[in-house]
């Protein structure tokens, strides 16, 4: 396998602006997350929103962000008005 370089990675775009933030169902107001970053991880999380609450799994998110980048497997771009936008499900 190629060698991997574990320089610092650094922040390609804030995980927020690359999937939107959910909306609380119960007031329809963006929900806010705490991290607690000295926080166990004991189990893989099942949603985004539960990886959010976790520190590593956003380190995590961020380093495959920077991958992608680095490797030049896709571009950003912007959302063009009144098109849907296929979702995505990781397997």
């Amino acid at each position: 396998p190629p060698s991997v370089d574990n320089q610092d990675a650094e922040v390609i775009a804030p995980i927020a602006e690359v999937i939107p933030q959910v909306d609380d169902d119960s007031t329809d107001l963006p929900s806010s997350t705490a991290v607690d970053q000295d926080a166990p991880s004991p189990m893989e999380p099942k949603t985004y929103k539960e990886a959010l609450t976790q520190a590593c799994w956003i380190e995590a998110i961020q380093e495959e962000l920077h991958e992608f980048e680095r490797l030049e497997v896709w571009e950003l771009v912007p959302r063009p008005d009144k098109v849907m936008v296929i979702t995505l499900k990781w397997i």
